[in-house]
């Protein structure tokens, strides 16, 4: 009779298909390598590289390198299972010796140029239109300013109107009152209001024309317009439609 078999052939390709390499089964039990060798059981021991990485491992160790060569240098094993496991999509993309990607043509890079100039001129020419656009208002505000002078002498905002009575037709509220005993023209409650805003630099007129262009003339073209304290909805429509908008402010109920 033969000699009983210590170990079956399943029990040897079990343990040999455990995860390790040869050298690591050889270590671990060289009786057990021994008898598997001799059975010709050989080709179901692993491979030398072991498989011990996720795809997804795999795959973030490939995102931490620029090229294809650093793969290799870094750890060729790894490489090596990452061809293995047909990762290749999430390699590295090639470069020219320039640095660009592979593929990447010099009509690209002209396109890519044009692109770059054409949106620096838009830049510049938004610029150049916000320069002229605040340029034409200060010149409307000069030419309203100027338009404040009547010869040498500059125009009154509040001109007073004495009545039969010895009452005033207010300057600012345009209602009859006695005049405040500092200014003809303007009512008690007025010229405190007057007094209060000038000294904070407020506008102290209480209708729709802002202090600093009461009292001027408005050239447009064919047009003339006397702007006093206010003027109608229809004259502000109009003069804020041709950009004289600045000139406009809320009444107050003052």
């Amino acid at each position: 009779m033969g000699r009983k078999q210590k170990y079956t052939d399943q029990f040897l390709i079990d343990w040999m298909k455990s995860g390790k390499t040869k050298k690591e089964l050889r270590d671990e039990n060289v009786s057990l390598y021994n008898a598997a060798s001799k059975r010709g059981l050989t080709h179901h021991m692993p491979k030398n590289t072991r498989e011990v990485y996720s795809d997804d491992e795999l795959i973030e160790w490939i995102k931490s390198f620029k090229t294809i060569g650093e793969m290799r240098s870094s750890n060729i094993n790894k490489y090596t299972l990452c061809t293995k496991r047909r990762l290749h999509e999430h390699f590295p993309k090639k470069l020219t010796r320039v640095g660009n990607p592979v593929g990447y043509t010099v009509e690209m890079n002209e396109r890519l140029k044009e692109e770059r100039k054409a949106l620096r001129e838009e830049k510049k020419r938004l610029k150049e239109e916000k320069v002229i656009k605040k340029e034409k208002v200060i010149k409307k505000e000069k030419s309203i300013k100027k338009e404040k002078l009547n010869g040498d002498e500059k125009v009154k905002m509040y001109k007073k109107t004495i009545l039969d009575n010895g009452n005033i037709i207010c300057g600012r509220c345009f209602e009859e009152k006695v005049s405040s005993k500092y200014n003809q023209a303007l009512c008690s409650k007025c010229f405190s209001i007057y007094i209060m805003r000038s000294k904070t630099g407020e506008d102290h007129n209480k209708w729709n024309v802002r202090d600093s262009y009461c009292n001027t003339t408005i050239r447009h073209y064919e047009k003339v317009f006397n702007i006093g304290l206010r003027v109608d909805e229809k004259t502000e429509k109009y003069l804020t439609m041709i950009g004289y908008d600045f000139i406009f402010k809320e009444v107050d109920d003052k």
